[in-house]
């Protein structure tokens, strides 16, 4: 990714960035965050007519080894932290891992590793249009929206045994100097 790993991870803390960079994703919030290290999401994903959209409970849990500048997040579907909503088919299987990993030329190389089982019946068609165009547009678009003013400078925070703890907005972007999209 052409973009610095404190902007990737300015993004992927924010509990709405889904809607931002993942292809279909419509509806995104955080909720139950007990650390950084471990936060629960909730995610929409819109499907084409005339297939039901797909929600999701997510568990995500970030890490990095003491000293470390690689950045791990695992997420996985959850049952029993939010009500089925009739709306939408629930997704109860589903794991994904980034890895994130500075270059020495301020760029981020990010491995992606899902398997998601999207539950129901779903078309070919669409299945293998999905493994081709959620990744691949998402990656896209990470890339860009962590150039957003909003996701520049981002402070990544480590914990005394040099362990990833969080991720802080710039003292630059103040709340009178709102950021920009």
């Amino acid at each position: 990714l052409n973009a610095p790993i404190h902007n990737i991870m300015s993004v992927m803390a924010n509990p709405n960035s889904c809607t931002e960079w993942v292809h279909g994703c419509t509806i995104s919030y955080g909720f139950d965050e007990t650390s950084f290290n471990r936060r629960y999401a909730y995610s929409v994903n819109d499907l084409p007519w005339p297939v039901k959209d797909r929600d999701y409970v997510l568990e995500i849990n970030t890490e990095s080894a003491p000293g470390s500048s690689q950045i791990m997040m695992e997420m996985h579907a959850v049952n029993g932290r939010k009500p089925v909503d009739d709306d939408y088919v629930r997704t109860t299987v589903a794991q994904t891992i980034y890895v994130f990993t500075p270059t020495e030329d301020n760029k981020t190389h990010m491995l992606w590793l899902q398997h998601t089982e999207p539950a129901g019946v779903l078309p070919s068609w669409l299945v293998n249009n999905l493994l081709v165009d959620i990744p691949f547009k998402s990656i896209k678009m990470l890339e860009e929206v962590a150039q957003w003013e909003k996701y520049q400078n981002g402070i990544i925070e480590y914990d005394d045994y040099g362990v990833i703890s969080g991720v802080k907005k710039s003292p630059s972007l103040s709340k009178n100097n709102a950021p920009k999209e």
